[in-house]
């Protein structure tokens, strides 16, 4: 069984893991893009 975090890959990916062979994925949709990166 493969599990793959794809916590940003919906960003930059176009294929999903499960269309290349993982079993299972999560993400975190609820991120900021960028939360990590923009300054306040």
């Amino acid at each position: 069984m493969v599990f793959v975090d794809n916590c940003y890959g919906e960003f930059v990916q176009r294929v999903e893991p499960v269309q290349v062979g993982a079993d299972i994925m999560a993400g975190a949709p609820l991120k900021k893009a960028g939360g990590g990166v923009a300054q306040k």
